[in-house]
């Protein structure tokens, strides 16, 4: 399964992304908007391959995904879609830094909203960052997650968690 938005490919880590994967987590300015990041701690990229290839198969659609310009397939980063609680899923991502602030993150985030409230059956998204972070805020306010709740990651840093509620008003077809 591929995803598709006007500037980005997203599309499933496969074992040959293991190279830009720890190319990514070496750049000590890669931009962190997971759990993983939260506390600082770079992810294994074996074992997040293989956490990518579990969740496939035990959930479909759920996972990590590559993040690649549509313009010259040129590997920014990758985004995930974790199942969480029954109906929830968990957002995250980690960008190279050259390409923050110009909107692939926000891009990124709402394709994969969108297809965990319209193909997965998503209830509600969520996704955590510290308070310190007012960039990836700025990205989870853009796609319209909302501030849930504030609490302290261990150690004593403060972070919130944002989340959105699938509309129980019935979308118009089109």
């Amino acid at each position: 399964m591929i995803l598709e938005s006007d500037r980005l490919i997203l599309r499933p880590l496969a074992e040959s992304d293991a190279a830009a994967i720890m190319a990514l987590d070496a750049d000590p300015r890669v931009i962190r908007h997971t759990k993983a990041g939260l506390d600082g701690a770079a992810a294994d990229p074996a074992a997040m391959l293989a956490r990518a290839l579990a969740h496939r198969r035990a959930r479909p659609g759920f996972g990590f995904w590559a993040a690649e310009m549509r313009a010259d397939g040129a590997f920014i980063g990758w985004f995930h879609l974790l199942a969480a609680a029954e109906g929830e899923a968990e957002l995250g991502f980690r960008l190279r830094h050259a390409v923050w602030g110009r909107g692939y993150a926000t891009e990124g985030a709402r394709a994969l909203i969108e297809h965990a409230f319209d193909t997965l059956g998503v209830a509600r998204v969520s996704a955590s960052a510290l308070a310190a972070n007012p960039a990836s805020i700025r990205v989870m306010e853009k796609v319209g997650l909302r501030l849930a709740k504030r609490f302290v990651h261990p150690p004593d840093h403060p972070a919130v968690l944002y989340a959105l509620e699938r509309s129980t008003k019935e979308r118009p077809r089109s």
